[in-house]
């Protein structure tokens, strides 16, 4: 069985938003239903890595309309993933060191964070201008990391932000939450602030209506909504995934000031 009334529309929703919020660099490509009892059912997602070929499953419960995770979501959580904060030495100075020593046909996953914040036009500009898109050293934008509060990183709650590349099919619920689905890509990065607000917007009315509750309070959402509204939707790193001279040459170009490499395979196309 694979359906439960009303409920699963909005778990499919509450998940893509869930996903792309704080599990960077993740995709839902679907999810199968077990009943087990009254108002009682266990969920298996099927979840896609972007940038790499991988597939795995993990498993949540919805009970009574909360939606609990099982612990495998938390494995990706962007607390224990993401090095955007203060970085130890030794840490960021193993990472240079690889980026000097790996061959050509290494690809990496790394974090980076920018001297200074920057707005959506910038990271659109990021994405089309050099070096990202420069065939000596090509680069993919993965996952942008969005400023939702004025805590120091070291020190910030709960990270998130969204994939630079959404997509999924747009089944109505952009005319409620525009771009919430197939956002366009305007120079001015309207798009992607839009996109990040729906997000935001549509997993607190979920919270309030009562349709799928996180462990993720309400408040949170309401509270990193305000944030953007009055200071932008500003970024202070992203996900990327290039070769070792690509990720070096950000640091050398100044566009990023620290790394932390956080996966890497062999390049065999």
């Amino acid at each position: 069985d694979t359906s439960f009334g009303d409920s699963e529309f909005d778990v499919k929703l509450a998940m893509d938003a869930y996903t792309e919020l704080f599990l960077p660099c993740k995709t839902l490509s679907g999810f199968h239903v077990h009943d087990t009892g009254f108002a009682d059912y266990e969920l298996t997602f099927s979840i896609h890595d972007r940038s790499k070929p991988d597939w795995y499953h993990l498993t949540a419960y919805l009970r009574k309309g909360e939606l609990l995770l099982g612990e495998g979501f938390y494995e990706d959580d962007p607390r224990w993933v993401l090095p955007f904060r203060e970085m130890e030495d030794f840490v960021e100075a193993e990472d240079l060191n690889l980026l000097k020593t790996l061959p050509e046909y290494v690809t990496l996953r790394a974090a980076v964070t920018f001297p200074e914040d920057m707005d959506m036009a910038q990271i659109f500009g990021l994405w089309t201008g050099y070096p990202w898109s420069n065939a000596e050293f090509p680069l993919t934008i993965d996952w942008v990391a969005v400023r939702h509060s004025d805590e120091d990183l070291d020190k910030m709650q709960l990270p998130c932000g969204f994939n630079f590349a959404n997509p999924g099919l747009d089944t109505g619920i952009n005319q409620v939450y525009p771009q919430f689905y197939n956002w366009g890509l305007n120079p001015d990065g309207s798009d992607l602030e839009q996109h990040f607000k729906s997000l935001l917007q549509f997993s607190s009315d979920g919270c309030r209506s009562g349709r799928v509750v996180f462990s993720t309070s309400q408040s949170y959402y309401d509270n990193a909504l305000a944030y953007v509204e009055e200071n932008g939707v500003m970024s202070y790193g992203c996900i990327v995934t290039g070769s070792p001279d690509a990720l070096q040459n950000l640091l050398d170009q100044g566009i990023a000031d620290q790394i932390r490499i956080l996966d890497g395979w062999l390049d065999v196309s």
